[in-house]
């Protein structure tokens, strides 16, 4: 299958990929293609762009590693990468939210709550495969947002 060009759906095509090779059990040769694909599968910089954007390909960057699993490493980088994101939530966020549109706004706001929702849910999976054992019980962390 031909990987797309553009980065955003470059992307959500390698995801999709993957999500198709782990569940049919073909995770070797994902692996296997994601060693020879490095060029394709390599994630996107985030110098400059909008918040929205960073936080995806961040996740994208996490998932990637999720799928790799190259050592431990990858796994505990997951967990760096969303304190990162965490830290710079408050730096970029407001901008991002106030353009003066409210239906742009509203609409950008459930854009951010979706990434947030995922980007915790990538941490508690890693934080899973790490420790073999669930993280704090649902609804200990009445928190939404990262």
């Amino acid at each position: 299958m031909p990987v797309p060009n553009p980065i955003d759906e470059r992307l959500f095509h390698i995801l999709h990929l993957a999500a198709l090779a782990y569940c049919g059990d073909q995770w070797s040769d994902l692996r296997r293609w994601f060693r020879e694909n490095q060029s394709i599968v390599v994630s996107p910089s985030v110098a400059g762009l909008p918040w929205d954007k960073r936080l995806l390909y961040r996740l994208y960057d996490c998932w990637f590693r999720l799928f790799r699993k190259n050592s431990w490493d990858d796994l505990d980088r997951i967990r760096e990468i969303v304190a990162g994101l965490r830290e710079d939530q408050q730096t970029y966020e407001a901008g991002l939210l106030n353009n003066g549109n409210n239906s742009q706004d509203r609409h950008m706001a459930m854009r951010l709550v979706c990434l947030y929702h995922w980007a915790k849910a990538t941490e508690l999976l890693a934080v899973y495969m790490l420790q073999g054992t669930p993280g704090a019980p649902p609804g200990s962390d009445l928190s939404l947002l990262l």
